[in-house]
């Protein structure tokens, strides 16, 4: 009985949305073609084939030479102990960091703060 009613309701949705659908689609009538004259003359910034055809061989030659670069046994670590001091150089510069025990007070009172905002998901019965 429950499903004649849905099965009722769904047919007469079809019956009534159908004829509107099919005959929105046969009243559109094919568009004339353009004629030649409306078809719009080649923009001003594009590129020759000549462009085309030194860009294409740039971008292959700087493949080759990234390839080359990047080939196994090409990589070597050098000079690491000058490295390690720049980076410590570059690191000092910022200042000291923070006192541990005033960044962990900090983040406990944020938390504490975050904890006292959060509320109880409301009941779903």
């Amino acid at each position: 009985m429950i499903n004649e009613d849905k099965n009722r309701r769904n047919l007469t949705l079809v019956a009534v949305w159908l004829p509107l659908a099919l005959a929105g689609c046969a009243s559109a009538a094919p568009a004339p073609y353009p004629t030649f004259a409306e078809i719009p003359s080649v923009p001003g910034d594009v590129r020759s084939p000549a462009e085309w055809r030194r860009n294409i061989i740039a971008v292959r030659a700087d493949g080759v030479k990234l390839a080359s670069e990047t080939a196994p046994n090409t990589f070597t670590l050098n000079d690491t102990e000058a490295f390690a001091a720049r980076t410590r150089a570059q690191a000092s510069k910022g200042g000291a960091a923070p006192n541990e025990i005033t960044g962990r007070a900090q983040a406990d009172a944020f938390a504490n703060a975050a904890r006292g905002r959060a509320l109880t998901p409301p009941s779903t019965r």
